[in-house]
């Protein structure tokens, strides 16, 4: 079972048929009438909870608690997650920059040594790889935000 559907308890209330019999037109028989009721949520139904209740005085408290903190404890780690996130990509950004200019650095040092190919293609590979990586993840976020959209 997925986390998602651990995290998110489902609750059904169903009602069973009722039988009720027309005595005035015996031809006709048995009209059966069925009712069906749903009920979703992180939290039993209240006539659920008001039935834990009665069979253990407090259960409602302690069911509503132990909802409170586990909303609390998805939310403190979604947020973790997302700053997790941010500073993962704030590292690769500073580390890809440092790495950028140390190579361009090298290209510049080799055209001063004579070394004009190796030198250009040390320039120019960094800024061009950069340029590729930008381009492909902007086309990566349009396909997601397409599929996100067609839902």
């Amino acid at each position: 079972m997925s986390k998602k559907k651990q995290n998110r308890q489902h609750h059904d209330n169903q009602h069973q048929a009722v039988t009720d019999t027309n005595s005035s037109t015996p031809s006709r028989g048995t009209r059966i009438a069925t009712l069906e009721a749903r009920f979703e949520g992180p939290i039993p139904h209240p006539i659920i909870l008001e039935g834990y209740e009665r069979v253990l005085p407090g259960a409602a408290d302690r069911i509503l608690t132990m909802a409170e903190n586990q909303a609390q404890h998805r939310q403190q780690m979604e947020s973790s997650v997302v700053q997790s996130n941010i500073t993962h990509e704030r590292v690769g950004m500073n580390y890809a920059f440092i790495l950028t200019l140390l190579l361009m650095g090298t290209g510049f040092y080799l055209i001063i040594n004579d070394k004009d190919t190796a030198g250009y293609f040390a320039i120019f590979g960094p800024v061009v790889f950069s340029a590729a990586s930008y381009v492909y993840s902007k086309f990566r976020e349009r396909e997601v935000s397409k599929k996100d959209d067609s839902k």
